[in-house]
């Protein structure tokens, strides 16, 4: 069994494969419950989640504008909301 450290440095070897990670911030994330939900979304919408913790997720693909308002309503559904803007992330 893998503790946090080695799997967030094996999330990120595995992001520097991809050439483009884009990265998503996302509100209501407040346990790891919550990032195993949200990593499970992007897998079931066809996204590959490169690294997901409390408010963000980066993913191997750039989606566009609807593809990203597709994605806002599956997190709303499970009570999440994707932040995205900068004035919106900022507490």
């Amino acid at each position: 069994m893998q503790d946090a450290c080695g799997k967030r440095l094996k999330n990120r070897l595995k992001m520097l494969s991809f050439a483009c990670v884009m990265e998503l911030y996302i509100e209501n994330m407040v346990c790891d419950r919550c990032i195993m939900a949200v990593e499970n979304l992007l897998r079931k919408a066809g996204y590959t989640p490169v690294d997901v913790r409390l408010g963000a997720a980066e993913i191997a693909e750039t989606p566009d504008t609807g593809q990203l308002d597709e994605l806002a309503a599956r997190l709303d559904e499970l009570g999440f909301r994707l932040l995205r803007d900068r004035d919106s992330r900022i507490t």
